[in-house]
């Protein structure tokens, strides 16, 4: 088992039906559908950039998340 160093982990870890997984989900969701709204508005190419580096961050956050709880607590 991995040591736990963050909050965050410990909260996965305590977890085991999902739902603060599906929580955090939601809010990074809701927050990668702002930030594509932004996306449709006239921008420029350093706002643009800036927009997709967020929303890639929030894709990766959600796998990391998703491998986190999935290692606490899906058996092999």
């Amino acid at each position: 088992m991995f040591q736990r160093i963050t909050p965050l982990e410990d909260r996965l870890f305590e977890d085991r039906k999902g739902i603060y997984r599906a929580h955090v989900m939601r809010l990074l969701n809701d927050e990668r559908t702002r930030l594509g709204a932004y996306l449709q508005q006239p921008c420029s190419k350093e706002q643009c950039r800036n927009i997709v580096w967020q929303c890639a961050a929030i894709e990766y956050a959600q796998a990391v998340i998703d491998a986190i709880w999935n290692i606490y607590h899906v058996r092999s």
